[in-house]
């Protein structure tokens, strides 16, 4: 699995693994498809260089890791905590230090914006409270017929 050909994976306390890629699982569906995010993800206050956290996780984009198929993971230390953490896990991992320019150049500087929330984003959210199955919301939506990135 890579960057171009991801997939979700879910390990249940006895072992059990639950692999799909992007286009064959319905729930991972919902979310490439941007219908049914948080509305607090897109005019994030932290995305930029203000952080109240002590480590922030995530991809690694931009031009300097473009042929790395396999992707790279990004672990920004913010505090002293933070600091402590990062030693104590770090002889667990493959890592490189990168220089601060590069993390700045591979996050989005500015909000991500919802142009394209649905129309029925609220009754949406109701249905899956509801615990309806997915199978029907996912047809009765119209969801099916979305291509991903909501449009």
């Amino acid at each position: 699995i890579s960057w171009f050909r991801f997939s979700m994976a879910v390990i249940d306390d006895s072992g059990v693994c639950y692999r799909n890629s992007r286009f064959n699982d319905m729930f991972y569906s919902f979310f490439l498809k941007k219908v049914c995010l948080n509305e607090s993800c897109y005019d994030c206050l932290f995305r930029q260089f203000s952080t109240s956290s002590d480590m922030r996780l995530g991809d690694f984009w931009g031009e300097k890791y473009k042929g790395w198929d396999e992707g790279v993971q990004l672990i920004s230390v913010f505090s002293e905590l933070g600091k402590n953490l990062w030693n104590k896990i770090n002889p667990l991992l493959h890592f490189f230090q990168c220089v601060p320019n590069d993390v700045y150049e591979s996050q989005k500087k500015s909000a991500i914006k919802m142009p394209n929330k649905p129309i029925f984003y609220t009754d949406l959210l109701l249905a899956m409270s509801e615990e309806k199955p997915l199978e029907d919301i996912f047809i009765e939506f119209g969801i099916n017929n979305m291509k991903m990135g909501g449009e």
